[in-house]
């Protein structure tokens, strides 16, 4: 199995706020009638649906089977939309049951052709380039099943810039295998942004998995975890 990724990784994700239980969809931002400019931040929340709790969200725009799902009873991120006059569905979901807010608004586009910029803080620390930095470790997981050893280097092709980090594992019976970077030395960070591009080859029918995981250590020596499966 091969599997390439370069990572640049920003200090900020998102974070939601602690809000009054109401029954529905509640939605900060943005409201009907706003004129918003592509990406712009949705923020909703409901916990509860036809009298259930609420266990994901999401959201759609206009007709478009398409919808967008979170777990959980909010959504605090920042969004891409078609421009133009559009209907934002925003979803919310309790053990079968449906409720919906809809939002006429008028979007614009962000920016000049190629991808949508990125809202991150002007005064972000930003750790990039971690593919060409030394120090990755290769380890088994010996929590899984199986077998698995792997390797790892920089490679120029293939690659959106030119360097590229690429991750190659043998495996038997399903085995696991980690490959991580230690990085920075920032306690007091809080806020996370992950950036990955991911390029699989032929062999991806043989990948049962993918897992991407930001540790951060805080003052007390606790470490919290953030995955992305």
């Amino acid at each position: 199995m091969k599997a390439l990724r370069v990572l640049s990784i920003v200090l900020p994700f998102s974070v939601s706020a602690t809000v009054p239980a109401m029954a529905g969809v509640n939605v900060n931002s943005p409201s009907t009638g706003d004129q918003v400019s592509s990406p712009f931040k949705l923020s909703a929340w409901a916990t509860s649906c036809s009298s259930h709790n609420v266990t994901a969200m999401g959201y759609s725009f206009d007709s478009s089977s398409d919808t967008t799902i979170i777990d959980g009873q909010s959504i605090d991120m920042s969004i891409n939309g078609p421009s133009g006059h559009h209907t934002l569905h925003v979803k919310a979901w309790a053990d079968g049951h449906a409720c919906v807010e809809d939002l006429d608004i008028d979007v614009s586009s962000g920016g000049s052709g190629g991808s949508p910029s990125i809202i991150i803080p002007a005064d972000a620390v930003s750790v990039s380039h971690l593919e060409a930095m030394s120090g990755w470790s290769v380890q088994h997981d010996h929590g899984a099943s199986g077998s698995a050893s792997g390797s790892t280097k920089v490679v120029s092709s293939p690659s959106l810039s030119g360097s590229a980090r690429e991750f190659e594992t043998e495996f038997s019976n399903n085995g696991d295998e980690r490959y991580s970077l230690s990085f920075s030395d920032d306690t007091s960070a809080q806020n996370f942004f992950y950036d990955a591009w991911v390029y699989v080859t032929s062999s991806s029918s043989h990948i049962g998995n993918l897992e991407f995981d930001t540790n951060q250590t805080m003052p007390d020596e606790k470490t919290v975890m953030f995955g992305i499966v």
